[in-house]
């Protein structure tokens, strides 16, 4: 399914209205999530969404509030709950981090959703949102086609914006052939080819950080509750999201190209979350936007019919691409320089080892067109995520 997001241009009696349907789907949320935990801890029942939806129906007859929400955005607050548990089971059985869906504050809960198959979309100039009628939207050149099988109203501190998904994917166009390549993503470099080749790290947090750190400044001056520590807030969160954008544009401009160059494309298959546990690396790791890249390549790969190897990272960079000897390197030694003559950058010796381990099939899974799972990547062999290069966590870190 693809997504399509245009901007809302909207009245101020209509963001009014958005905003108080916000805080009521938000008290839904809460009230549903609290009748789990009551039901749990004193009856050891379980309560299911079917439960919950005839809790909110009667609901609606008595308070006025909530009949004045569409009642789709209202059963989106009681799916999230639904979800949040059986994530959090999901994880307590897989042995990792559970994390028991937490109460959220108005301010925290900015989107709605509306599950239903029908064109929310009119002369590609109007979205109709139930209850609230047509509002102008700024689409673009996009083509959207007739029916959409979803609405998603998200509020962000640039403003109002508009999700419809539709059943349709993006193609890639003028698929080339230049070989199977591997890439080995780092921080010196955003990522390094097997052919040599690099794309630069643009660094767009630290390149952001010094009108970072005067908004944030500047917010801490102000007075709690106040008008101006709103408007603070707004600022230093629209500066945040500019930098989110532009590393969502970097990975899908490099992510489309790969996809669009190489029939093949071999990856590692990084424990992220465990490698940004290192103190002294984790905001670098969280500026590059590996796992966002890794995500758009595998997307697209599926969709262009494209294959993806995820291979063990363990020792890729210690290993000699040419006569598979293994020598031990620090994080600050940049040249790999075997017994065998071979002298060339530690980060592309790696990227032509993880190809190497690619084509061999050797502890890693393909992910293709056909395949459940194009939202991640998966390996045979699982690699300790403290023992990963370059993230040497101690006891104390933990």
């Amino acid at each position: 399914m693809k997504t399509i997001e245009f901007k809302l241009l909207l009245k101020p009696s209509q963001i009014k209205t958005l905003e108080s349907w916000l805080r009521t789907c938000c008290w839904i949320y809460n009230q549903a999530l609290e009748m789990r935990i009551k039901a749990r801890d004193r009856r050891k029942e379980s309560v299911k969404y079917n439960a919950q939806q005839a809790w909110l129906t009667g609901m609606r007859s008595r308070i006025e509030r909530l009949s004045e929400v569409p009642s789709e955005f209202e059963r989106d607050a009681l799916r999230r709950v639904e979800r949040g548990f059986e994530d959090f089971f999901r994880r307590c059985k897989s042995g990792a981090m559970p994390g028991f869906p937490r109460f959220r504050p108005a301010s925290q809960y900015d989107s709605m959703e509306c599950l239903v198959h029908k064109s929310f979309i009119k002369k590609s100039r109007f979205l109709r949102i139930p209850k609230l009628g047509l509002v102008k939207i700024r689409s673009g050149s996009q083509r959207i086609p007739k029916t959409q099988k979803l609405l998603r109203i998200i509020r962000r501190a640039s403003g109002w914006y508009g999700q419809v998904g539709v059943d349709e994917v993006k193609v890639i166009k003028n698929l080339e052939d230049h070989g199977p390549v591997g890439i080995d993503v780092g921080l010196e470099s955003f990522a390094t080819m097997s052919d040599g080749s690099k794309i630069e790290n643009p660094r767009f947090r630290n390149k952001a950080q010094k009108k970072i750190c005067s908004l944030s400044r500047s917010l801490s001056r102000k007075k709690k509750g106040s008008a101006n520590r709103k408007k603070a807030v707004n600022r230093l969160a629209k500066h945040h999201e500019r930098v989110a954008l532009q590393r969502r544009n970097f990975c899908h401009q490099h992510s489309t190209e790969l996809v669009r160059k190489h029939p093949v494309i071999a990856v590692e298959k990084l424990n992220i979350n465990g490698m940004k546990r290192n103190r002294r690396l984790a905001k670098s790791i969280h500026d590059a936007g590996w796992n966002t890249f890794t995500t758009q390549l595998t997307v697209k790969a599926a969709n262009a019919g494209r294959v993806i190897v995820a291979v063990n990272p363990a020792g890729t960079s210690q290993e000699c691409p040419d006569c598979g000897a293994t020598r031990k390197k620090k994080l600050s030694e940049r040249t790999h320089s075997c017994a065998c003559g071979l002298k060339c950058h530690r980060d592309h010796a790696s990227a032509r080892v993880i190809l190497a381990r690619a084509l061999g099939a050797t502890g890693a899974t393909r992910l293709s067109r056909d395949s459940t799972a194009v939202s991640s990547l998966v390996a045979v062999d699982q690699v300790d995520p403290m023992k990963q290069e370059g993230v040497t966590i101690s006891s104390r870190l933990t």
